[in-house]
């Protein structure tokens, strides 16, 4: 397994953590994960959101993968503000610019893949190559967002009545976050992340994406369903999908299969070489 290497820098004022793995040398490609990914083992229930396999599994594909946390996310500070979609892809932005990277491979899972499909849109010169896996939709596209009716995540860290265990439980499960880093005044800057997601609404951007794009699906996706994956296949331009077997978040639960797809199919194809 590729090591896989940690680095922070200063975004708008927030500190972001990202992680790279493989040879610089190699092809950049960009990982924005999805909410809620973990940077390793957290619970054996979670086990499925260990994204440290995919950003191995990658490097080990000859890939020089960095790896951005969001902010509010994992290890990186929590904005102070509702962001919405054009926010956090002004953060990427900046995020690429002082990496100082160019033409690289942007994959999006999720959360992540609704940034990826915006960042696209607005930065095509930027992108050799845009990979949406199990992505956040537009808000016009049919999809199942439960938590999004869920309240409680924002009161249930504001209130004084709720015991600091539950509290890092919460924070721990839904935004990823390290246990040993969740810290008690935390609690209330980080409730401004259910705003955030409860107001999210990704426009939809679908036929302005002019790079080579691969759609990658669970056939299965209870949250993004596969009709609508199809729907967004045929807006964008020069789209390809890929329909595998497993749910909403396949790039973690197999992420040999489906890395080696991905890898496979961008040299075959010839949107890599």
């Amino acid at each position: 397994m590729s090591s896989i290497e940690d680095h922070v820098l200063t975004i708008k004022d927030l500190k972001v953590y990202y992680r790279t793995a493989g040879d610089p040398k190699n092809p950049p490609l960009v990982l924005l994960n999805g909410w809620g990914a973990r940077l390793k083992r957290f619970l054996p229930f979670f086990n499925n959101l260990n994204s440290e396999r995919a950003i191995a599994e990658f490097a080990r594909h000859n890939f020089y993968v960095v790896s951005p946390e969001h902010p509010g996310l994992m290890r990186s500070q929590t904005p102070q503000t509702v962001w919405g979609p054009e926010k956090y892809v002004e953060y990427l932005k900046e995020f690429i610019d002082q990496l100082k990277l160019e033409n690289f491979i942007l994959v999006g899972q999720s959360f992540g893949g609704a940034i990826a499909t915006l960042f696209a849109a607005t930065y095509p010169a930027e992108l050799k190559t845009l990979v949406l896996i199990s992505a956040g939709l537009s808000q016009d596209k049919k999809f199942n967002l439960v938590f999004k009716r869920r309240g409680y995540f924002g009161w249930v860290l504001r209130s004084i009545l709720i015991p600091t265990i539950f509290k890092k439980i919460l924070v721990a499960a839904y935004l990823g976050v390290p246990w040993n880093e969740v810290e008690k005044e935390e609690y209330d800057r980080r409730s401004i992340m259910w705003n955030i997601f409860a107001s999210w609404a990704l426009p939809n951007v679908y036929t302005k994406i002019r790079v080579p794009t691969v759609l990658i699906w669970g056939r299965y996706d209870m949250l993004f369903p596969l009709s609508s994956a199809k729907e967004v296949a045929r807006e964008i331009p020069h789209a390809k999908l890929f329909i595998v077997n497993g749910g909403h978040s396949v790039l973690y639960t197999q992420s040999r299969k489906i890395i080696k797809l991905f890898a496979d199919m961008l040299i075959d194809g010839g949107l890599l070489f």
